[in-house]
């Protein structure tokens, strides 16, 4: 499949929209994902009223909680009217106390529904908004925290780096 048919019904304006969300997609169709203790009890979907939104601070009782967030988009010229888009967005996920193990096996389940989250026998999420695969995950990061200030309850908060690949033609 070709980028041209996997968004002939998307407007240019929201590729980048739709990269992200298809990693919600991938996520919210993930049978390992579906259940306790792995399920995300809360999911920041950043809509427009909460774009740009890097400073959240979820409750305990909303853990996991995984946030995906818009970080950078790199255009590079690869043919003569096309360019390859590599879009990074960072999820960030917050596990309860300082179990690194937990937060491990996170990590492992959300890549995996990434790239194995299937919308049909042969195509996952990402592919059918994308044209692609992910490019690359990582780098990942582990931070022990406090929610809230000093005294606040410990949680790992990992930042998952995914590379979207896209191609677009900014010129028609």
């Amino acid at each position: 499949m070709t980028l041209s048919t996997a968004l002939a019904d998307t407007p240019n304006t929201e590729i980048l929209t739709n990269a992200r969300l298809s990693l919600w997609d991938a996520i919210d169709n993930y049978s390992e994902l579906a259940t306790k203790p792995y399920r995300i009890v809360k999911a920041y979907r950043l809509s427009d009223e909460q774009a740009g939104m890097r400073d959240i601070v979820p409750s305990v009782s909303d853990l996991p909680s995984l946030a995906i967030i818009p970080k950078t988009l790199s255009p590079v010229w690869y043919q003569h009217k096309m360019q390859k888009w590599p879009y990074v967005v960072d999820c960030l996920l917050w596990t309860k106390d300082w179990a690194h193990s937990f937060a491990e096996n996170m990590t492992v389940r959300l890549l995996d529904a990434f790239g194995k989250s299937l919308y049909s026998p042969d195509l996952s999420y990402v592919k059918r908004a994308t044209g692609y695969y992910p490019l690359r995950f990582g780098p990942v990061s582990y931070a022990p925290v406090r929610l809230g200030d000093a005294n606040g309850p410990k949680v790992i908060r990992t930042t998952i780096q995914v590379t979207l690949r896209l191609a677009h033609d900014p010129l028609h």
